[in-house]
């Protein structure tokens, strides 16, 4: 049974884990930087195996000298490619706030964009994304 000291203590832990806004932002922009660059490598790896399947299958008759070495490199790429989306989907450990995670995944960024506070920041920078000419530069986002 706990005692009152150990349900303090627990209390204690799960306050809400603030960071500053400031923080905040430059956390979203590096997750963003990483993300994309674990996309663009993804994409990259499921591109090469699409073409090198479409070229193997393509013509099942013929037989090609270095189908091992081919093999490798097809088993490297899906393994890469397999890294590169869990990386991107990855929530972290549960016992580590998702705000002091040091990760770079869409579900972390999506969890920084529903705090108002980097919201309002991404909606400034926004409201210059319209031409002035249309005059439509105020309802492009709200916070």
């Amino acid at each position: 049974m706990l005692g009152c000291d150990d349900v303090a203590r627990r209390k204690k832990r799960r306050q809400r884990a603030t960071i500053s806004r400031t923080k905040a932002v430059r956390r979203l922009e590096q997750m963003v930087e990483q993300i994309e660059l674990d996309l663009k490598t993804a994409l990259w790896a499921e591109a090469v195996l699409e073409s090198a399947n479409d070229l193997v299958v393509g013509d099942p008759n013929r037989e090609y000298p270095g189908a091992d070495a081919y093999n490798t490199i097809r088993e490297s790429l899906a393994v890469n490619l397999s890294l590169s989306l869990a990386r991107l989907f990855d929530n972290g450990f549960k016992s580590i706030r998702p705000n002091n995670k040091d990760l770079a995944s869409i579900p972390l960024a999506i969890n920084l964009l529903k705090q108002k506070r980097c919201r309002r920041v991404f909606v400034e920078r926004a409201r210059g994304w319209m031409p002035p000419s249309m005059g439509m530069a105020d309802t492009n986002a709200e916070g």
